[in-house]
């Protein structure tokens, strides 16, 4: 039986949570255990990797070891762990060998979390993580109407006995932005057959956050232009991997010296979007090596972290 490590990164009441690139599914840093490989161990690895975060083992808390049952009828074990940081580290996917995420971004337990809980990689039914992370939480509710209103409707259960206790409770439908609400029947719909239950849900979020399904819009519809990006990825043409080594840079754009890019940038015509963006990254790596690179690279992490 295969063997997975998963880790909840905690931080001033956020958690770490990136989006892959294939699905646009979020996700929480983890992977395949290496043969014969100690879990804590793999743990550890698998947060370096993905994120280039160092965790020192003795910091990690285990949650959970379960068996957990995929799509496809496998089943694979799945160790869970979670560690409080003190602040917020920089991330990076340079390190992952399979770039799998896209970018990590850490979310409020409280409210951002909640607008991503239908969105997930690992569903909410078999994640170890959030399972044990958001108990008590209003989001706790979404998930009880996810994964138990289905088999329990079907049985003679009201969809108002799973739904007691979230925050609007007591409230009318006119208490609520219209617009929004309508919006949020339409999508809370497409997790359920019941619109009682759809409407409670949307209600629930509304509550938490007056235009929560704008946000919800936005943020999906800024996924839609991060698919059309990377199905450009392997574009091979005139000007194509300048693009990527550009896009790749973007985010150092202000603080790279650009006599250093500009030397960089030579040797790219003909070359693939991602070759492009591979490129910048071998470089910057190859730079931060050297002792003014390393200068700039201690710069740079201490301005975006004071």
């Amino acid at each position: 039986m295969k063997q997975v490590a998963a880790i909840a990164l905690l931080c001033d009441h956020h958690i770490l949570m990136g989006r892959r690139r294939e699905s646009g599914k979020w996700t929480n840093p983890g992977g395949h255990l290496n043969p014969g490989e100690d879990p804590l161990k793999g743990a550890v690895r698998e947060v370096k990797e993905e994120t280039g975060i160092d965790i020192d083992p003795r910091r990690l808390e285990h949650l959970e070891t379960r068996i957990v049952k995929k799509p496809d009828g496998t089943e694979i074990k799945v160790h869970g762990y979670k560690v409080h940081l003190l602040k917020k580290p920089q991330t990076t996917m340079r390190t992952d060998p399979d770039q799998e995420v896209d970018r990590w971004r850490w979310l409020n337990l409280d409210g951002e979390l909640s607008h991503v809980s239908h969105n997930l990689h690992v569903p909410l039914g078999d994640n170890v993580l959030l399972d044990h992370i958001i108990k008590g939480k209003p989001q706790r509710r979404h998930i009880q109407h996810i994964w138990t209103h289905s088999r329990r409707i079907g049985m003679g259960k009201r969809a108002e006995e799973l739904l007691i206790g979230g925050k609007a409770d007591g409230k009318s439908d006119s208490d609520f932005p219209q617009d929004q609400l309508r919006m949020g029947r339409k999508v809370e719909r497409e997790h359920t057959s019941n619109p009682a239950a759809a409407n409670e849900v949307a209600r629930d979020h509304l509550t938490e956050d007056k235009k929560y399904y704008t946000h919800l819009k936005e943020m999906e519809d800024k996924y839609v232009e991060k698919t059309a990006f990377w199905q450009g990825f392997e574009k091979r043409g005139s000007g194509e991997a300048e693009k990527g080594f550009s896009t790749t840079h973007a985010g150092y754009e202000d603080a790279l010296p650009a006599n250093v890019v500009s030397t960089w940038k030579k040797g790219l015509k003909g070359k693939t979007y991602r070759e492009g963006s591979d490129h910048f990254k071998k470089s910057l790596d190859s730079w931060v090596k050297t002792p003014k690179g390393r200068q700039w690279h201690t710069n740079y992490y201490n301005y975006n972290n004071r």
